[in-house]
């Protein structure tokens, strides 16, 4: 089961007028941890865990270490 949820494209009209063409931006901050980390770092410890993992280890207090806590 995928942790992360589906997030909208918007499209930025500033960045799309500045570079003539259209600039579309991922909404990553309405993942649950907040942030783009917890697609890949979700799908790493749903590996480790399907692999027998019982603890899980974050080598960082940022974004990554809230997407492996959540």
């Amino acid at each position: 089961m995928p942790l992360h949820t589906v997030t909208p494209l918007l499209e930025s009209a500033p960045l799309s007028r500045i570079v003539e063409r259209s600039v579309w931006l991922k909404v990553e901050s309405m993942q649950p941890a907040a942030s783009f980390k917890m697609r890949g770092m979700g799908l790493a410890a749903e590996r480790a865990v399907a692999s027998g993992a019982t603890r899980l280890v974050s080598s960082t207090g940022g974004n990554a270490a809230y997407a492996v806590v959540f």
